[in-house]
């Protein structure tokens, strides 16, 4: 790696992780011209010099306010891969830009979230344009998956769930965004065998292949039962269903059938997937044999077949009949226990006037006695009495007196 390089890289981390939005936007404007240039002269970036690359753009993201501001950095961070001179140069910034999302994944907090998993949907929807410009090469695809299979479509512990999550849900989105028109059946079968080999795969959590069930090959069948209803959501509710669908990608949905079932009979295949897998593929194929997979319509003829009429009223009569005993029931169980309740107050009455004429009364508790606290004795001296003023001499002095 060349010191000048490795050096002016680092020089653009700091600068594009500053605390000035002025800072920021000239850094990466110099770093577009930069990489150009670079691209230009022949240099080359290994995968640590993007790596601090992608750390500086990060930060960049990370301090940046204001969405409509946010959406034109994430635009441009994403059309970066343009200035760069070879593929090979191109996959490999695509890998880090998903490993630095990986390391940093965990420290994004709830507040800052949507504006990443913005910076991945453009960074997805440029790769497919630039795939798109090069006519859907299969080399330049092939090395794609290589570069996913690696990271966000991987079994690997680095790559957070919520990553390879957030790549799956918008997938088929960007892909119909930018190939519509130039994808035919066999391509678009290509680009879905990646998610078909992860979902073959042991080692994948349950979290990331019902993520994988659900965003792609389930959303596959929406967007075909959605067409084939000519449309009932949209605003013209006059429009009359076409039974075929729209203009878009077109799915050879007999073949997706057949792959899945290729992965869920095999051996490695653990039975509650495969049993998913199996539900999905006979979907897939009603889908091929021009029906509706998301319908939930059941033919009469299945149901209640064996039943005749007749036998309906009888037992319509029998519910209604049992009903009304219901009704009954309850009726003569309160009257019951109405009577009785009446039984026992008249010998409650009775009990108390045996004694007297008046009822009996409910003895009363007597009253709480409180008794007062004994006052401590005083210090002070009584005052002494006199001889004559003491009751006992005036008691010795009337015995004494002649009667």
């Amino acid at each position: 790696m060349d010191a000048d390089l490795s050096a002016a890289e680092i020089v653009f981390a700091q600068k594009l992780a500053s605390g000035e939005p002025t800072t920021r936007q000239r850094a990466l404007r110099r770093l577009q011209s930069w990489i150009k240039e670079s691209s230009s002269d022949g240099k080359t970036f290994s995968k640590d010099d993007c790596l601090k690359l992608w750390k500086g753009l990060y930060y960049c993201m990370w301090m940046q306010d204001k969405m409509l501001i946010q959406e034109e950095l994430a635009d441009n961070m994403a059309l970066l891969i343009n200035h760069l001179g070879s593929d090979d140069q191109v996959f490999l910034f695509t890998e880090t830009f998903f490993i630095t999302m990986g390391r940093e994944w965990h420290g994004i907090d709830r507040w800052r979230l949507d504006k990443f998993l913005m910076l991945l949907r453009r960074l997805v929807r440029s790769l497919f344009a630039w795939l798109k410009e090069r006519r859907w090469s299969s080399e330049l695809v092939e090395e794609l998956f290589e570069v996913c299979n690696r990271t966000v479509l991987s079994t690997d512990r680095s790559i957070p769930d919520g990553v390879k999550f957030h790549f799956s849900s918008v997938y088929l989105d960007e892909l119909d965004l930018a190939g519509a028109e130039s994808l035919n059946r066999d391509q678009v079968i290509t680009m879905l065998e990646p998610f078909v080999n992860i979902l073959a795969d042991r080692k994948t959590s349950n979290y990331f292949f019902d993520s994988v069930i659900e965003e792609v090959f389930v959303s596959i069948l929406h967007q075909f039962s959605d067409e084939l209803g000519g449309g009932e959501d949209d605003e013209d509710e006059t429009a009359e269903p076409t039974g075929a669908p729209a203009a878009g990608i077109e799915f050879n949905y007999a073949k997706i059938a057949d792959m899945l079932f290729q992965i869920g009979k095999a051996k490695q295949m653990r039975s509650d997937r495969r049993k998913r897998l199996y539900a999905i593929v006979k979907k897939f194929k009603m889908a091929a044999s021009g029906l509706d997979p998301m319908s939930m319509e059941l033919d009469e003829k299945d149901i209640c077949s064996d039943i005749d009429e007749e036998e309906i009223d009888n037992a319509t009569r029998r519910l209604l009949r049992r009903e009304g005993q219901v009704k009954t029931d309850r009726e003569q169980f309160r009257k019951q226990k109405r009577k009785q309740q009446e039984d026992d107050s008249d010998d409650n009455d009775q009990d108390g006037g045996s004694d007297g004429d008046e009822p009996a009364r409910k003895a009363k508790a007597p009253p709480k006695v409180t008794r007062k606290s004994k006052s401590k004795p005083s210090n002070k001296k009584r005052p002494r009495l006199s001889n004559e003023q003491s009751p006992t001499k005036q008691r010795k002095q009337r015995k004494t007196k002649p009667s």
